[in-house]
């Protein structure tokens, strides 16, 4: 029945479990004892160090890809990464005046969702309106964090 020319046939499994094989020689070698999951980032300066740090708050993440990884995520996050470098080649005063494409107030807004969303999923929560902090984030309007509007 599954012979060659049988009733199903052979599926091709051999080359599907090489071409894996072949990735995982190849593709995830080469980042072997250089990247780590790490806790998401908790405020503006933990994104900035880190473009996995940055994702994981977009994202909403409880976790981060660090090490020698930002290349990589970049390559397939081209966008964003680009926006990442610019605002890290910014100054201080410059972040200040609103020339970042990622804001403090924006990246310290994502984290301390992110922070909240981790304590009601780790807790089986009900997401609770009543909380301040939440309800700050959920209710202000986005200019308030300094996205548009």
């Amino acid at each position: 029945m599954f012979e060659p020319g049988g009733v199903l046939g052979y599926n091709g499994r051999d080359s599907f479990y090489n071409l894996i094989n072949a990735i995982v020689q190849r593709g995830y070698t080469t980042l072997e004892n250089q990247t780590w999951l790490t806790a998401a980032p908790s405020n503006a300066e933990g994104a900035r160090a880190s473009f996995g740090a940055l994702l994981s708050l977009l994202y909403l993440r409880p976790f981060a890809l660090t090490g020698n990884i930002d290349a990589a995520l970049g390559a397939v996050q081209r966008d964003l990464y680009a926006h990442w470098q610019a605002d890290n080649a910014l100054t201080a005063e410059q972040r200040v005046e609103g020339q970042a494409y990622f804001t403090t107030n924006y990246l310290n807004s994502r984290a301390a969702l992110d922070l909240h969303l981790i304590y009601y999923n780790g807790a089986n929560a009900r997401y609770d309106l009543t909380d301040t902090l939440v309800w700050i984030i959920l209710r202000a309007p986005p200019s308030h964090f300094g996205g548009p509007g």
